[in-house]
């Protein structure tokens, strides 16, 4: 049986977003316990995607902490930059 449209880009997305995942994980500091934790949440995300619309509410509590967690990861990689270029 052909996927439809509808299957082809479901599967789009998620490929999609696994593909950011792994992006994410390549680019963290895996020393850092908050980095750590962000690629765990971005996980979750994609294995709730994987599991279907039974898993949103699943989805929408790694999604709300993994946007908290990059808020602050990127924060403090910003303020370090920032130290870096304002030292003499």
């Amino acid at each position: 049986m052909a996927a439809t449209g509808a299957d082809e880009t479901e599967d789009k997305d998620y490929h999609r977003l696994q593909e950011l995942g792994y992006q994410i994980e390549l680019r963290i500091n895996p020393a850092e316990t908050d980095h750590r934790a962000l690629v765990n949440d971005v996980r979750q995300m994609i294995s709730a995607v994987a599991r279907g619309i039974g898993a949103a509410d699943d989805f929408g509590v790694a999604h709300e902490r993994a946007t908290e967690l990059g808020q602050k990861i990127f924060k403090a990689e910003w303020n370090r930059v920032k130290e870096e270029i304002e030292r003499p």
